[in-house]
């Protein structure tokens, strides 16, 4: 997450406090059926769920039941932390290549916020070089100051940006400058983190539906019975808070599997792994399972070793040079592993840019994608050797991308096809 020295994102650590216990009661609120992927999610009244301080709180929603089937299982949840608008472009009409291209993010304080910031840099000079973008892509960087980047993303709208492409600070606190911008006809993308505006267009993968999956294969692997210790994220923040409630979900519906507890890492390898080292000083029960809830999965196995334990069943949630590393070394201890890494999304981010400046329209503000990342089978494509379990990079597939250009295209209607390829 921000502000740790790791290799973590910053998704939704960016709401902790207020905004955190509105989320947590939200997760109340939903009851069982939000935290069941096979309960209740399909209702428009579960669909309309948002924190009541929300200022988008009466703006048009879509329900799940409006999603097409072919990508419907990655909205699952979704009401626990976002929220599905309607397309507020629908009338919108992007104007013509080429096209100024600004970006506007909290810090650059990790890889991952590096990371966004070099992908995106990239593609916008693939498409400087193809005539669509004009020359000067607007970086922005609000050292972590909210007000800062209102200010910021008011000055991109007067100084004529078309697209604003952003890792939003706040959930809610941009509202205002996003409605300012689409007044003025600029197109504002999330790159990542979901938010509750509704003329943003937010994409992203599903955080819950995502974790729950993830928990789903550890217990599998653990062949539904034995103990099971999370490796949880920073206390109150909204991406803990759901990943959290997925986890227990999971746990609720398998009788044979025994929580042990959780080891608050902060999402950084150096904090889960000492806090494990002292999780496993006051428990001696075998630790059958591991639940990662990002970059601590290794961590986690480490003290492990450290402790003359065997090694547990896993599930990584980043893709991470170490991650992947572990995952060649011990091919039959990895559940999962999931791909977040900041190239991919920054791509899928722009590439759902492209799409709209093209003309095609969202039929939802928020548009989920899966991460799926290597398999057992297929962990030696993404396996380099200069990667070990210390490796601070992210690993990345075969062709870079996680999902084909054509997975969007249910979720689009209308315009023309976009006449660039990209490369990641």
């Amino acid at each position: 997450m921000r502000r740790r020295i790791s290799a973590r994102r910053s998704r939704f650590q960016l709401a902790a406090g207020a905004i955190a216990v509105a989320m947590v009661a939200l997760l109340s609120a939903c009851g069982s059926g939000s935290n069941s992927p096979s309960a209740g999610s399909s209702s428009p009244a579960a669909a309309s769920s948002a924190p009541a301080s929300s200022p988008a709180a009466t703006a048009g929603t879509v329900p799940l039941s409006a999603i097409p089937s072919s990508v419907a299982a990655n909205y699952t949840g979704y009401q626990s932390f976002s929220k599905l608008y309607t397309d507020a472009y629908s009338n919108w009409t992007a104007p013509k290549a080429p096209w100024k291209f600004c970006f506007s993010i909290p810090d650059v304080n990790n890889s991952w916020a590096v990371g966004t910031q070099t992908e995106l840099t990239s593609l916008y000079k693939q498409l400087l070089a193809a005539k669509l973008a004009k020359p000067g892509f607007t970086i922005d960087i609000s050292n972590d100051n909210t007000a800062l980047q209102i200010s910021q993303t008011d000055s991109l709208v007067s100084s004529g940006c078309n697209v604003i492409l952003s890792v939003p600070g706040s959930p809610t606190a941009l509202c205002a400058a996003i409605t300012n911008a689409f007044q003025h006809g600029v197109l504002y993308v999330t790159d990542d983190t979901p938010i509750y505006c509704p003329q943003s267009i937010n994409v992203s993968l599903n955080v819950y539906q995502t974790m729950y999956t993830a928990a789903q294969a550890v217990v599998k692997a653990m062949d539904g019975k034995g103990n099971l210790l999370v490796e949880s994220g920073i206390a109150g923040a909204v991406d803990t808070a759901v990943k959290d409630s997925a986890v227990a979900a999971v746990v609720k519906a398998n009788p044979g599997v025994t929580s042990l507890g959780q080891v608050v890492g902060d999402f950084s390898s150096s904090v889960a792994q000492t806090g494990t080292a002292q999780f496993l000083a006051t428990h001696p029960q075998p630790v059958n399972g591991i639940v990662d809830l990002g970059g601590m999965g290794v961590a986690g196995e480490l003290a492990l070793q450290q402790a003359g334990r065997p090694l547990a069943k896993v599930n990584f949630y980043e893709a991470s040079c170490s991650e992947v590393a572990f995952q060649h070394q011990n091919p039959s201890n990895v559940a999962m592993d999931e791909d977040q890494g900041p190239g991919p999304a920054a791509y899928e981010t722009m590439a759902v840019a492209l799409r709209m400046l093209y003309g095609q329209h969202p039929i939802v503000s928020t548009l989920f994608y899966p991460i799926p990342g290597p398999t057992a089978t297929t962990v030696g494509q993404w396996f380099k050797p200069s990667m070990n379990i210390k490796s601070t990079c992210f690993a990345a597939s075969p062709n870079g991308r996680i999902i084909p250009d054509s997975y969007f295209n249910p979720l689009f209607s209308g315009g023309k096809q976009v006449s660039v390829q990209l490369n990641p």
